[in-house]
């Protein structure tokens, strides 16, 4: 399993690839350790909202006189929870709980939206977490989708996650909802601390999000892309170095097996599929072909077998050098990429070997103003030694300031040395 860890005190970050640990220097803006608040998620990011509902229009929520079907941001749109509807004026709202009642139900955005195409239009839709807070005990969380019409954002219903649970991620992966949120160990009192890491995903039918499942505690979602034949079951993360066997025990084998070959039909044998599944990482096998590989992962569910598209697309966008192309040295990096995925306008890039040592880094800059949601091209070049032939892997890392490590992303690219 990958994780990449930023330093911020001693300006460098840390890429952790399986069992090989890597330190790269970074330069030091200033701007990045002087905004702890900046929220660089972008498409990943969770937004976080202070939400407790109307109660009915005879308690003072006047929304007749109010263009509720359309909103220029998501921060300003009108949201339905527990069937009564909230608008938003530039991320906050405030009523009283009744009338003559000095309780107030305040509505406030915290942090960024989370972007994506939910609704399978090609537009991008927008994400948002909401608490609910109807004034006694209960702190409860919803997460609710604006849809993206003419220009602007339309909100809708809202679905419960659950009740003084701790948000920490919110994303969409090729129209799965996916919600990672800390909660409490069973047995445990309310009022204890959430420390147990849960996902949710969901999906958007009918004009509102459906819960189509939790996750088991240590599983987790990740797109990919898988290959299968005789002598190879593998599978490569979008945001992970490290090419996993799949263990020949997981569940949900047969229903991958499955899956890619419904959808590969007509494709050259070996030719990798990019899915969305969810599991485990593992020890691989000791004998057989999956024994040359480094790691395993236990497939527990297949959630989405992707016609077309590419890792992290509604993200990134790679355009030179192609996936698992031959490079040399100077080798120049292109594509686009969301103004989120930037931070003072640039984002770091590797180049790892076969054994995921460093052969390369350096950053991507962006090539137009960058501080937006939307595309904004970027180019980098990479210059070194030419390691031996072999495999590598090309890592364009979102820069992340905060030390938030569940907002960390990255797009991972196979390529190869001659």
């Amino acid at each position: 399993m990958t994780s990449i860890q930023s330093i911020s005190q001693a300006n460098h970050y840390r890429l952790t690839v399986g069992h090989a640990d890597i330190a790269a220097p970074k330069r030091y803006h200033p701007a990045k350790h002087k905004v702890p608040n900046r929220n660089a998620n972008g498409c990943a990011a969770v937004a976080l909202i202070l939400l407790v509902p109307a109660i009915a229009a005879a308690v003072g929520a006047d929304v007749t006189g109010a263009d509720i079907s359309r909103a220029d941001s998501p921060r300003d749109a009108t949201y339905t929870i527990e069937g009564q509807p909230v608008t938003l004026r530039n991320g906050f709202a405030e009523r009283p709980a009744a009338p003559g009642s000095a309780t107030r139900v305040q509505t406030q955005v915290i942090g960024a939206p989370a972007y994506g195409d939910i609704d399978g239009d090609g537009d991008r839709d927008a994400l948002l977490f909401l608490l609910h807070r109807p004034g006694g005990s209960g702190d409860f969380y919803y997460v609710a989708s604006a849809l993206a019409v003419d220009g602007g954002y339309r909100g809708g219903e809202t679905m419960l996650i659950g009740d003084r649970i701790s948000p920490r991620r919110l994303d969409v992966l090729h129209g799965l909802v996916v919600i990672d949120y800390l909660d409490r160990m069973p047995g445990e009192p309310m009022a204890a601390k959430p420390t147990q890491t849960r996902t949710a995903y969901l999906t958007f039918h009918g004009d509102q999000l459906i819960l189509l499942g939790r996750l088991d505690p240590g599983e987790r979602i990740v797109e990919g892309w898988v290959t299968i034949g005789h002598e190879v079951r593998s599978f490569e993360p979008c945001a992970d170095p490290v090419t996993y066997w799949v263990i020949g025990d997981s569940p949900a084998q047969n229903t991958l097996i499955n899956a890619y070959r419904q959808t590969m039909a007509d494709e050259a044998p070996y030719a990798p599929r990019l899915m969305v599944l969810a599991g485990s990482p593992s020890e691989p096998p000791a004998i057989g072909f999956g024994a040359d590989y480094t790691a395993g992962w236990r497939v527990t569910r297949v959630l989405r077998t992707v016609q077309g598209g590419d890792c992290r697309s509604d993200q990134i966008e790679l355009t030179l050098p192609a996936r698992g192309s031959e490079v040399r040295s100077p080798l120049e990096v292109r594509g686009r990429a969301r103004g989120t995925w930037f931070f003072e306008g640039d984002f770091p890039v590797l180049l790892l070997d076969d054994r995921g040592k460093p052969v390369a880094q350096g950053f991507a800059t962006a090539q137009g103003e960058w501080m937006t949601t939307d595309f904004v091209p970027f180019s980098a070049v990479l210059r070194f030694q030419a390691p031996r032939p072999g495999h590598g892997r090309l890592v364009l890392k979102k820069d992340n300031p905060s030390d938030r490590r569940e907002l960390d992303d990255a797009l991972v690219v196979p390529v190869v040395f001659r």
